[in-house]
């Protein structure tokens, strides 16, 4: 096989990754939910799209088998397939951390930035760079999702979730979406309204608890194949939206219910944001080193 240098497709990562000096921040609180929205968030958006285009995609599957076909209506229908293809909602681009290193950085500083987290020992010297922080770094989970007309929902995919970490960033990178919104809900349950995981960990009773786990049990699973559209229960109440705009990037706490209000019935244009998970380990590891001292 031979192999020609100008295939491949050069991009200069730090350029990809850089966030705009003249963002627009916004600071807001919502029924004790701290956000923070930045439109025009990247200095090459486009170029960011362009080099996400090129890393592989792949479905949420495992090892079930993937499937597409008219008669099958439920996740049971399959036990009688040997060559069906299921497509869970959206898929999911495989992201190297390697390779966002720099995304991890500049997401970093802005977490400092922002005295959401405290600064790295070395993070005021000249030349800080990625590589004298990559523990800290390596903190970050990043992954693309990609909504697209016709798409089905599986397993229950289509209900509010949470992201299980300390801060989301969600960098929308798609436009013309109809009616794109993300919605955040509170859990009614137990005669109380729960608004994130935290609180319930905190304040729930242990009863409490075990009822809330059977109740988010029942009502975010589900066997039903279809369209994928946002599925709500009645024990959900939304209490907030915020509006999808191309180029904006959200910093959320990962633990508030929410759904992607994406109708695949509808829409004839993609959703395609990038999405990067982080938790500040070295504050668990600064509390038990207190708390250890503590008891010593």
């Amino acid at each position: 096989m031979t192999i020609n240098f100008n295939d491949f497709k050069q991009f200069n990562l730090i350029n990809i990754f850089q966030l705009h000096e003249n963002a627009l921040i916004n600071d807001s609180m919502v029924d004790g939910m701290m956000y923070i929205t930045i439109d025009d968030a990247f200095k090459n958006p486009e170029l960011l799209v362009d080099f996400l285009k090129c890393l592989p995609a792949d479905t949420y599957t495992g090892d079930i088998q993937k499937i597409y076909d008219e008669g099958v209506r439920k996740i049971e229908d399959l036990d009688n397939s040997n060559d069906l293809q299921i497509r869970p909602p959206g898929l999911q681009q495989k992201v190297m951390s390697e390779i966002l290193i720099d995304l991890s950085f500049n997401y970093y500083r802005f977490l400092v930035e922002q005295d959401l987290i405290p600064p790295h020992e070395n993070m005021y010297e000249d030349n800080f760079s990625p590589y004298m922080c990559q523990s800290e770094l390596s903190g970050f989970t990043t992954n693309t999702q990609l909504y697209y007309p016709g798409m089905l929902s599986v397993g229950g995919n289509n209900n509010p979730t949470v992201d299980k970490f300390q801060y989301m960033f969600k960098a929308l990178l798609s436009d013309d979406i109809e009616d794109g919104k993300i919605n955040f809900y509170k859990l009614n349950c137990c005669g109380k309204y729960w608004s994130s995981i935290t609180q319930i960990m905190n304040e729930a009773t242990d009863e409490e608890k075990q009822v809330i786990s059977q109740t988010l049990n029942e009502v975010t699973s589900g066997n039903e194949i279809a369209p994928f559209k946002p599925k709500v229960d009645d024990v959900f109440e939304k209490f907030f939206s915020i509006e999808h705009k191309f180029n904006r990037l959200l910093v959320l706490p990962g633990d508030y219910f929410y759904v992607v209000q994406y109708d695949s019935t509808k829409e004839t244009n993609c959703r395609f944001s990038l999405e990067t998970g982080f938790t500040d380990m070295s504050s668990f590891e600064r509390d038990k080193e207190a708390a250890d001292s503590y008891y010593d």
